[in-house]
């Protein structure tokens, strides 16, 4: 599904009803109205950039991070990781063996076959 921020422009990154949904649960086990789903690239993993996910307080978003709340869902996007995002769709994958988030990133020139790791 595609999300518009509040300027109705294209949103930096998109969240499939799964994500939106896994998030959802993941933030009400919190139990905390400021809590929020940090994502961010860092320089490592197997093919030198890698996904993070993390929890964050809404209060201590920097200044050029970017907060996307919609239908309970709070996602903070590191500022700093924009340029390897733009434009990337965001799923929730559950079999009988694995869970995870899998990220489809129009930026990913390579990607490691955990799904974890781009370049």
């Amino acid at each position: 599904r595609n999300q518009m921020n509040k300027g109705g422009q294209k949103a930096l990154v998109a969240l499939s009803q799964r994500a939106s949904t896994r998030i959802k649960y993941i933030l009400s086990r919190k139990n905390d109205p400021e809590m929020a789903i940090r994502l961010s690239v860092e320089r490592k993993g197997c093919m030198g950039l890698k996904y993070n996910l993390d929890f964050a307080n809404v209060n201590e978003k920097a200044k050029l991070d970017e907060l996307i709340e919609e239908d309970g869902v709070r996602l903070l996007i590191d500022g700093r990781s924009f340029m390897y995002l733009i434009g990337t769709n965001i799923d929730y994958s559950e079999d009988e063996i694995n869970a995870q988030f899998v990220f489809n990133n129009p930026n990913a020139t390579s990607k490691c076959k955990c799904g974890q790791s781009f370049g």
